[in-house]
C-alpha cells in the first residue's frame, strides 16, 4: 500500500495461527523505514526505528523497544496511526500501546505486512489522513 503524504491510519484483524513472525514495515524511498514485528515465538512486540532516518544525535534512540504479549490468541487486531514523525500503535483494542517518534528525510510512503507462514488478513481498513497544520 502508497501513500504520498505519510499520514495514515490502518486498521487491522490478522489470524496468525500458524505463524510465530509477522512484520510490518513502514518505508520510503530513500530506504528508511520503521518495523513492527509481532513475535509469537519471544511472545512479545517489537519496535525497530535503527533505520528510520535522523538517529545519530543519541546512541539510545536506535535501540529496539519491546513489549510483552500478555495475550497468546491467534487473532490479534491492530490500530495504527502513522504521521510524518511519529508512529503509535494500539494492540488489541489498547491491551498494549506502543509508541515512537521518528525523522525520516521525507515522508513514510510504502507499507508492507509479511510472515514467516500464512496468515490470514480477517478484516483491514486503510485510510489517507489529513494533516490538521494545512487546514484553515
Amino acid at each position: 500500500m502508497r501513500s504520498s503524504s505519510g499520514l495514515l491510519e490502518l486498521d487491522l484483524k490478522i489470524d496468525t495461527a500458524s505463524a510465530d513472525l509477522i512484520t510490518m514495515e513502514f518505508a520510503n524511498s530513500e530506504h528508511q523505514n520503521t518495523v513492527f514485528r509481532i513475535n509469537k515465538r519471544l511472545r512479545r512486540y517489537e519496535l525497530d526505528r535503527s533505520k528510520s532516518g535522523a538517529i545519530d544525535f543519541d546512541p539510545r534512540f536506535a535501540a529496539e523497544q519491546f513489549a510483552p504479549m500478555p495475550n497468546t490468541a491467534p487473532v490479534i487486531s491492530l490500530a495504527l496511526y502513522l504521521d510524518r514523525s511519529s508512529l503509535e500503535i494500539f494492540i488489541n483494542q489498547g491491551e498494549t500501546v506502543m509508541t515512537v517518534i521518528e525523522f525520516p528525510s521525507t515522508p513514510y510512503n510504502k507499507v508492507t505486512l509479511k510472515a514467516d507462514q500464512p496468515i490470514q488478513l480477517d478484516s483491514g481498513a486503510v485510510y489517507i489522513l489529513n494533516s490538521s497544520w494545512n487546514l484553515q
